[in-house]
């Protein structure tokens, strides 16, 4: 990887017609969003390696 990036020729993602096509919303559809924290994500792993 490089220290540091150059961004001056970067685009929009609207820009790129199929990144535009995934930011696009459709219609009759709600957009769901779930971002649980390590310890929810750890937890059934812990109770598993109990019960075995």
């Amino acid at each position: 990887m490089r220290k540091e990036y150059d961004f001056a020729k970067s685009k929009n993602a609207r820009d790129i017609e199929h990144l535009a096509k995934l930011h696009s919303i459709p219609t009759g559809k709600t957009r769901i969003v779930v971002k649980p924290d390590n310890k929810i994500i750890g937890s059934p792993k812990k109770k598993n390696q109990i019960i075995r």
